[in-house]
């Protein structure tokens, strides 16, 4: 089972939006394209712990799920490269 999204957690893109004041096409690009702008995080983990939803920091930072930075990680550490080389080996 795959772990729920932070837009999951509010009950969809549209219950978010309500929930923070902003129009659902907005939360609908934060989804599309996997992330919530820095200047908007804090606010939408105030807005989680104010609605008692089961929400970390690694949720607003990671919004689709926090496998992704561990995932990169990893993958360059087996392949002998450190995290933000793009250098070939």
């Amino acid at each position: 089972m795959e772990k729920p999204t932070i837009f999951d957690k509010f009950g969809g893109t549209r219950k978010m939006a309500t929930a923070l004041g902003e129009a659902p096409s907005t939360v609908n690009s934060w989804k599309a394209s996997g992330r919530i702008p820095a200047h908007r995080q804090p606010a939408v983990l105030e807005k989680a712990r104010e609605l008692d939803l089961d929400v970390s920091a690694e949720d607003i930072v990671f919004p689709l799920g926090g496998g992704e930075a561990a995932s990169i990680a990893s993958q360059q550490s087996d392949e002998g490269g450190k995290i933000g080389d793009r250098s070939t080996p």
